[in-house]
């Protein structure tokens, strides 16, 4: 059954991958926290106005902010989540401590009480799992046209 039949990942092009993703992540929680809030105080600078007669507010960037860009970064967030929370009790947790709060590995496995190398395995599992949640995994390309063929 083709269905079932998975080729090969390329696992550190996969790994990449899904760094990357939570790299985007990060990015628009940043995005999303800080710049969709109008300035609160005014500030004073030495600069003419532009001559195009148009008016210029942070409250009114703010607003098409919030219309426009807002909602593409929530999805964005709101899909890294969503697959996150798929995932097993402990697979979730080693996706927050791994992808998420970027502990080094050794911390990450004294803090869920696990060996190292049985960590280091299920994280692998973990990545991957995410990789197909986001759909940004990696395959041996050797693979893919041996099938094809």
């Amino acid at each position: 059954m083709v269905l079932f039949e998975i080729p090969e990942l390329d696992y550190i092009a996969t790994k990449r991958n899904v760094m990357k993703a939570m790299d985007k992540y990060e990015w628009c929680l940043m995005r999303i926290d800080t710049s969709s809030h109008p300035k609160v105080n005014q500030t004073f600078n030495l600069e003419l106005s532009s001559f195009g007669g148009g008016f210029h507010s942070s409250t009114e960037d703010a607003a098409i902010y919030a219309i426009e860009g807002w909602k593409e970064h929530e999805e964005y967030l709101m899909k890294i989540v969503d697959c996150i929370n798929r995932l097993k009790t402990e697979y979730r947790q080693i996706a927050v401590y791994s992808l998420i709060d970027r502990l080094q590995d050794y911390e990450a496995s004294d803090r869920m009480g696990l060996s190292y190398s049985n960590y280091s395995m299920k994280k692998r599992e973990v990545i991957e799992l995410v990789a197909f949640g986001l759909e940004c995994e990696v395959y041996l390309k050797s693979e893919i046209e041996a099938k094809t063929k």
